[in-house]
């Protein structure tokens, strides 16, 4: 029997390495929106948060996730991250 491989991803804000389907992938579209990505299949440049909600908090307000996609977060998306990360 194999084992079969588990793909890893890095949490921007607290470095932990988890399974890619333990954490919540963000993806910054062609429009330069940021957009939540459960499925993890969306086109646009991607950065992955554990379910921590002071990683979202920290990675917004350090500016940590919009150096991760390369790209600047307007004020709605990160109030929009933030009010995400109250439901996890």
């Amino acid at each position: 029997m194999t084992v079969r491989y588990i793909p890893e991803r890095t949490c921007v804000t607290c470095g932990s390495k988890q399974p890619k389907l333990s954490l919540i992938r963000l993806v910054c579209n062609s429009s330069g929106s940021v957009q939540v990505d459960l499925i993890g299949k969306m086109n646009g440049r991607g950065a992955y948060l554990c379910r921590n909600q002071n990683c979202w908090l920290i990675g917004t307000s350090k500016g940590l996730i919009s150096k991760k996609l390369r790209s600047s977060i307007s004020f709605d998306d990160a109030n929009m991250l933030i009010e995400f990360s109250k439901t996890i």
